[in-house]
């Protein structure tokens, strides 16, 4: 990220937040949140930080990587669903939908509700996952309390915790 740094500051992209200070990104492990004022600008961060990362030997994923975007394109409002990046089309995801970041299902719309039918489609997904150790008399009511506690509602808990944070 310091490799690009002084490109992003020379330019003015990003979001001033006073005080000659500009937020271009949010990190977080190898999670990163660009921010920038128009499409243009993020198309040309994710360029830049493509390029640094080939020079180190690391590759962008494709699958992992999206735009949301709430500005506009170079040349007005984003028609397209995906940003060309070199070979890599990189979706755009719309100011109307939901996506997942660090845990958490994000949405402008219904924030709440979004997250917390989240949490609860991943606790079905985990009791789904061992249904029959969960329904099989073969096993003590104890141990399938035992998995039950370890799975669903340990799921459940943390996406709680995580909604929460």
């Amino acid at each position: 990220m310091r490799a690009v740094k002084s490109k992003r500051n020379r330019k003015g992209w990003g979001l001033n937040i006073g005080q000659a200070r500009w937020i271009t990104n949010l990190r977080f492990a190898v999670d990163v949140l660009l921010i920038g004022t128009s499409l243009c600008q993020v198309r040309n961060m994710l360029q830049g930080i493509r390029d640094a990362a080939r020079e180190r030997g690391l590759e962008l994923h494709p699958d992992k990587t999206k735009i949301l975007s709430i500005a506009t394109m170079c040349t007005g409002r984003p028609k397209e669903a995906a940003v060309k990046v070199d070979d890599l089309n990189i979706k755009i995801i719309p100011s109307s939908g939901t996506w997942e970041y660090l845990g958490r299902q994000i949405s402008f719309s219904n924030t709440h509700e979004t997250q917390i039918d989240h949490i609860v489609s991943m606790a079905w997904t985990k009791l789904k996952i061992h249904r029959a150790e969960h329904t099989r008399n073969h096993y003590s009511i104890n141990s399938r309390l035992r998995l039950f506690e370890s799975t669903v509602s340990s799921t459940m808990l943390y996406g709680c915790e995580v909604y929460g944070s």
